[in-house]
């Protein structure tokens, strides 16, 4: 046995160097804890430099610059530049000063599958609302006809007792969100595989309203339609035909898509396009909060997103119209083809709505510009596939009744000059407002003059209004 372990002096002796070690060490440690918590809240206020998505900086001119985003909140926009290390001073813009924000061209935006898709709350199948505005929430529709729903609606003058959507919005907090009948455009079940979740289905207007039917419809997952009149949608679908004729119930799962013959209505304010296919308006303060996706959503609840998983941002959506969403009135083959297919729009969620529009071949197309139309630009190019052999002459007109038409835009693509930047100003007449662009074919003929009009954007000025 050690006989120092029955020795009390020697013990004590222990004690009063634990002691003295213990006291050194927390003289030392407390500092730096008591500093840490003061400067912590001054640290998580900074932006993390780490997390900086290249985007592009769209200011109020259409002119685009590529930054790396760092934060948007307290009224200003900072970033850095490409080439700048992550310690430089940020760059700090107005929000004012900034018409949109969106993924490069040649990013291939990676979509992520949104949490209401993974988290099964009630077993209804999770859903993507799509507004008569534009605005698309992902979530799962809750019953209306419960005695709580029916209490929430009770007003002086008390509405039909289904008329509203009760969403549960799982990119916004699981936050429960009502909203009129009179507001929805089209209702899609996502019942697909993730990897074709993200696009629409090609078969409605810019706002997902399908302006040529009168009547609502309900699509099944059989592909049987049937119209009517849609009077709920929850978990059941209740559709009453017309006269004469009986509803008819439907069991959400059962379902492919309901349309509602609603009017598209114009977008305004601030709205955010996010990774998960969301498409949502901000409110009205959000943009002054520290953060943006601190903020809340036009519609209720707060943002659950991550600063990569901002596609696009609009300030003001009344100023910008893409031209992918503007009425094509005009279609006509160039003089050696007897017949061309239309242009085409890709399906799916783009940043902006900014979608391509691809030309197939030498012909005259007029699109019906909004009013005060003021500015267009994009990319003009050809098709990847054809930019060997193609070679054609792309015009740009603008139609402005009464007067004539005037060419603002005329380049030669071929091999040697593929793509060119077009960013023309526009006049406002007094009558029908259009932009025509004609593909000419060139020298090595028609086959391979496809021509792509990269994310066209209209600037609009209200200070033009009549």
């Amino acid at each position: 046995m050690n006989p120092t372990m029955n020795n009390p002096a020697r013990r004590r002796v222990r004690r009063h160097t634990l002691t003295h070690l213990v006291a050194r060490w927390w003289s030392r440690v407390l500092p730096a804890v008591l500093s840490a918590l003061l400067i912590a809240p001054a640290v998580l206020a900074q932006p993390d430099r780490r997390a900086t998505p290249t985007r592009v900086l769209i200011d109020r001119s259409l002119r685009a610059t590529t930054v790396r985003l760092v934060s948007i909140g307290s009224g200003a926009v900072l970033f850095l530049r490409p080439d700048e290390p992550p310690t430089a001073p940020l760059t700090s813009v107005p929000i004012s000063s900034v018409l949109a924000i969106m993924a490069p061209v040649d990013e291939q935006v990676k979509f992520r599958r949104s949490p209401a898709l993974i988290d099964d709350h009630s077993g209804s199948p999770p859903v993507r609302l799509v507004l008569t505005d534009g605005q698309r929430i992902l979530g799962r529709l809750t019953d209306t006809s419960s005695d709580q729903a029916r209490a929430e609606n009770k007003a002086s003058t008390p509405p039909t007792p289904n008329d509203h959507v009760v969403l549960q919005a799982s990119g916004l907090g699981d936050a429960s969100i009502s909203l009129p009948l009179d507001r929805i455009a089209r209702v899609e079940v996502l019942s697909e595989p993730p990897s074709t979740l993200i696009p629409g289905d090609g078969t409605a207007g810019p706002n997902g309203a399908d302006a040529g039917n009168i009547d609502d419809t309900v699509t099944l997952a059989n592909g049987d339609a049937v119209h009517g009149f849609v009077e709920s949608l929850g978990e059941e679908v209740v559709i009453g035909g017309k006269s004469g004729v009986p509803e008819q119930r439907f069991p959400l799962d059962h379902v492919a898509r309901v349309t509602i013959a609603n009017p598209a209505t114009r977008p305004s304010g601030a709205r955010v396009w996010l990774a998960d296919g969301s498409v949502l308006a901000i409110a009205p303060g959000a943009l002054a909060s520290p953060d943006l996706l601190l903020g809340e959503a036009a519609i209720g609840g707060r943002f659950n997103a991550k600063l990569s998983d901002i596609i696009g941002v609009l300030f003001r959506a009344e100023d910008v119209e893409p031209l992918a969403e503007c009425r094509v009135v005009s279609v006509h083959a160039s003089p050696e083809r007897a017949w061309t297919r239309a242009p085409r729009v890709p399906d799916g969620v783009v940043p902006l709505n900014a979608a391509n529009i691809e030309i197939p071949g030498p012909m005259s197309v007029e699109w019906a510009l909004p009013q005060n139309a003021a500015r267009f630009a994009g990319t003009i190019e050809l098709a990847r596939s054809t930019q060997r052999w193609g070679d054609c002459v792309v015009t740009i007109e603008e139609i402005a009744a009464p007067a004539a038409p005037k060419r603002l835009f005329n380049q030669r693509l071929n091999y040697a000059t593929s793509s060119a930047w077009a960013d023309i100003s526009l006049s406002n007449g007094a009558g029908e407002h259009r932009l025509r662009i004609t593909v000419e074919a060139g020298e090595n003929g028609p086959i391979q003059d496809r021509v792509l009009l990269v994310r066209p954007l209209l600037l609009i000025e209200p200070a033009r209004a009549k």
